[in-house]
């Protein structure tokens, strides 16, 4: 992929305050009290830059937010690098003691046309142009988004553990306990280490379809217009050194059989275990790598389903699905297991975010509607997300949770500031 240095947007802080404060969570659209609650405390927030007012027209959001941007950079709140650079980007997550670093730079919306960048999922076409809208009235790249492969040349982790032995420029721990340090690179000669180093490298987008999918609608509208709007601020993690962690998107099913495990058990090549820990116990359990697993919670108790090779293989071919998606447990739970739990309907089923630390049974029900019951799922794996992209395909909607997510307002860049020109090799 083609990576470059680009002049990098930041908070003064002598101005602003501390980046723990004027940052802020991935937020597509915060709500209001998420928004009020960082404005309390720090007016400068980069929320203000999101046009989050619901009191307020579209409009009206649009150049409050605008204004809140220029007025910010005229007096000395925000203010541009001189110089272009990469940013090295690291995330500590201490309640799982994991480690993510990655590298910041632009990457080229051709990279997706050209194939060096894949996509793994489909876009709502409102909200990309939602976002477009959006970028065109606010031009700021507020957040990365993210890419993800499996594996660059040793020069890359070396170049970057080098880096990282230094004093971070950013270093602080947000309310989620995860560790944020960053380090922003000038010299020219890591630069072109880096980006030489990544030049070979085909990368899967894990996070950020809407805002690449918008970014590349505006520069469709803009055509040659002399800005870089025809790149978008990216952070590229190797998912073979300090990557990203997936994490499982759960399903919450209604209107189900109450006989459910009875039924699941019934079915050639599938065992049905009553799990003794809790609902969270079990989560957890199936973050592990191991056999086509599921989770079963209802009213009357936890089971752990598991389904033997091959199961349910016949059906998936017979219905016409691809080798690569046959591999995918929610395509399985979807073809194979919803049928026999009685679910004909997508309206019926609801994703669980998998961070819910207290996943519990669902309440009983008055005893005239079908109880619920809440299906726990194994996330996929980095490799899995890359076969289906090159495969051109996309995954099942809602199946893939990178984390940790680069915080807003910690890595920017201004849409209309021209790209710096690529260094040529003498």
């Amino acid at each position: 992929m083609k990576l470059r240095a680009f002049r990098a947007l930041r908070y003064v802080a002598a101005s602003a305050g501390p980046p723990s404060e004027t940052s802020a969570p991935p937020y597509s659209d915060p709500d209001p009290f998420d928004h009020a609650s960082h404005r309390t405390s720090n007016p400068y927030t980069v929320l203000e830059l999101l046009t989050t007012d619901p009191a307020v027209t579209t409009a009206g959001r649009y150049a409050t937010a605008r204004a809140t941007l220029e007025r910010w950079s005229r007096t000395g709140v925000l203010a541009e690098d001189d110089d272009a650079g990469l940013v090295v980007y690291e995330q500590r997550d201490g309640a799982m003691g994991h480690v993510q670093r990655g590298l910041v730079g632009l990457v080229a919306l051709a990279d997706v046309d050209e194939g060096r960048l894949l996509l793994h999922e489909d876009v709502d076409g409102a909200r990309a142009r939602a976002r477009a809208n959006r970028l065109r009235h606010v031009p700021v790249d507020l957040t990365p988004v993210v890419a993800v492969h499996l594996g660059a040349p040793d020069v890359v982790f070396e170049t970057l553990e080098s880096v990282c032995a230094g004093r971070p420029d950013i270093d602080f721990t947000d309310e989620q306990d995860v560790v944020h340090r960053l380090w922003h690179i000038t010299d020219q000669d890591l630069i072109e280490a880096l980006v030489h180093g990544l030049a070979d490298v085909t990368a899967v987008l894990a996070d950020g379809h809407h805002r690449l999918a918008a970014a590349s609608r505006l520069a469709r509208d803009l055509g040659d217009a002399p800005s870089g709007s025809g790149h978008t601020l990216a952070m590229v993690l190797d998912a073979t050194h300090e990557g990203p962690r997936l994490r499982a998107v759960h399903r919450l099913v209604r209107w189900t059989r109450e006989d459910l495990p009875d039924r699941l058990a019934e079915m050639d090549g599938v065992s049905v275990e009553r799990w003794s820990g809790s609902a969270s116990d079990l989560a957890a359990e199936l973050e592990r790598p191991g056999p086509r697993r599921f989770g079963v919670v209802t009213t009357s108790g936890t089971w752990l389903v598991e389904l033997h090779n091959g199961t349910g293989e016949p059906l998936l071919v017979d219905l016409g699905i691809p080798d690569v998606l046959r591999q995918l447990d929610m395509v399985v739970l979807r073809e194979v297991l919803f049928p026999v739990m009685g679910v004909v309907d997508d309206r019926a089923i609801a994703e669980v975010d998998a961070a819910v630390t207290a996943l519990t049974a669902p309440a009983a029900t008055d005893g005239t509607v079908p109880p619920d019951a809440l299906v726990l799922l194994s996330p996929p794996t980095v490799q899995q997300v890359l076969e289906v992209a090159r495969s051109g395909l996309r995954m099942p909607a809602k199946t893939t949770w990178f984390w940790p997510k680069p915080r807003a307002g910690l890595v920017m860049r201004r849409l209309d500031t021209e790209v710096p020109a690529e260094r040529t090799s003498p």
